[in-house]
């Protein structure tokens, strides 16, 4: 399954229950950047995943600890934990 049907999946499942803004995550792999979710039941990457400014700047590692922000256009990857 591609990660654009995962994430509408996804989408789906959280209109259909209480689920928070925020999710913490997990950078797995640098090249393509790709974030860990949901206990790695989702993978995020570009198109799906965005920078903010500030994160795009940072040096970052597989294993770091992430904040995103779950928006209906995808994950917003705000700064490292």
């Amino acid at each position: 399954m591609s990660s654009l049907s995962e994430f509408a999946l996804l989408l789906q499942q959280m209109r259909s229950k209480e689920v928070s803004g925020y999710e913490i995550g997990t950078v797995v792999k640098l090249i393509p950047f790709t974030v860990s979710l949901y206990g790695g039941s989702m993978m995020a990457a570009d198109p799906l995943l965005k920078l903010t400014e500030t994160a795009a700047a940072k040096d970052w590692r597989v294993g770091n600890q992430v904040l995103c922000l779950m928006q209906p256009s995808g994950v917003v990857l705000v700064d490292r934990m």
